[in-house]
């Protein structure tokens, strides 16, 4: 989408939802994301609520920061890495499919001051060539509905003595149909 962005910005934020989704037709197979590209980051940044799915294109996105932040029915995957969440309050992610309904992070560090909830969707978190997957919660992780985390291990090594780390301060709660699905890194066995 190509807009003038001074005068997109200078406007209310519309309520609106870009998605370029895979379809959930052929369960479980699914397809990938296509590709979302804004001349900026205003429809990231001007919200605390998330409705979109796609690859987000820009690769001047600096990550979240702020109090909270919610995914209401969108797949949200970033062509860059490194996009971290710096949040003071909670993450949550709403969906019906957590296939469909995610945020995914590449060489991220997810930093959230607040609880961290998976209502029916997905957080899948992914090592960089250099980094670990992590996620740091103050709070309780909560996990329900069918609510998932998927966390893909890093190559474990002198410098890493493990490759992913989840680090909750309160509860993690996983209800019934719900699941945390732990990979190890595919050569070295690192987990």
């Amino acid at each position: 989408m190509i807009y003038n962005t001074t005068s997109q910005n200078a406007a209310p934020m519309p309520d609106l939802r870009f998605t370029v989704a895979a379809s959930a037709s052929i369960e479980p197979v699914y397809a990938g994301l296509g590709s979302l590209y804004f001349p900026d980051n205003m429809f990231l940044t001007r919200t605390n609520v998330i409705k979109h799915s796609g690859v987000w294109m820009r690769n001047d996105f600096a990550g979240w920061t702020g109090a909270n932040l919610t995914l209401d029915n969108a797949w949200l995957d970033f062509a860059s890495e490194n996009t971290p969440v710096n949040l003071t309050g909670d993450l949550t992610v709403l969906g019906s499919n957590p296939h469909l309904s995610r945020l995914v992070l590449s060489n991220s560090v997810a930093e959230v001051g607040g609880n961290v909830l998976l209502n029916g969707g997905g957080l899948n978190l992914y090592p960089g060539e250099a980094t670990i997957a992590s996620l740091d919660v103050a709070g309780n992780l909560v996990l329900t509905n069918k609510g998932a985390i998927h966390i893909t291990s890093g190559i474990t090594d002198s410098v890493f003595e493990y490759g992913a780390q989840v680090d909750v301060a309160g509860d993690m709660v996983v209800a019934a149909n719900s699941w945390v699905y732990p990979y190890s890194h595919p050569t070295n066995g690192g987990s």
